[in-house]
């Protein structure tokens, strides 16, 4: 599913979530990003027609706080699946001990920022990047069946032998 959705990036898509150009993922890359446990790294797939078209991360880098990522292949951009994505994840996180997020972006990234600003998430320049946080925050109005969402998070984690620390 990585390399499907990776290889569908244009390489402006690439330079946006990766913050560098790349040809293809490092080794070491591909290991961070397949370290998914349901716990301290979450990761969720949107799918088209069976097909991997989009990735959403949630990794947790303190207690309480977790990176968000996401990446949508060229082809479907701009057709509601990040925002389906954010919804998702603000949902997990929300069921998840999560209570604040934090990203790293791209100036240029203007999706990104769209998406990461409807929720709320002010951001400040550090070394040319721009790095934004703010409280989970579940949208007004859902794009995703949130119950649904919340009982897959959970199966998920008590699979994984997690348990989640609701609020």
């Amino acid at each position: 599913m990585l390399d499907a959705v990776f290889d569908a990036l244009s390489p402006a898509s690439r330079y946006h979530r990766y913050l560098t150009g790349l040809s293809q993922l490092t080794g070491s890359m591909r290991t961070a990003l397949t370290a998914v446990d349901g716990h301290s790294h979450i990761a969720w797939v949107g799918e088209i027609d069976g097909h991997p078209v989009a990735i959403g991360r949630l990794i947790r880098v303190a207690p309480g706080t977790a990176e968000i990522a996401f990446e949508v292949v060229d082809a479907h951009q701009g057709r509601g699946l990040g925002t389906a994505l954010l919804d998702t994840l603000m949902t997990v996180a929300s069921v998840s001990g999560i209570d604040r997020i934090q990203a790293t972006v791209l100036p240029s990234n203007d999706r990104s920022l769209r998406l990461l600003r409807a929720i709320g998430m002010a951001f400040r320049v550090e070394d040319g990047l721009l790095e934004g946080t703010a409280p989970v925050r579940l949208r007004e109005t859902s794009v995703v069946d949130r119950a649904a969402v919340v009982r897959l998070a959970l199966s998920t984690h008590a699979e994984s032998g997690c348990m989640a620390d609701s609020a």
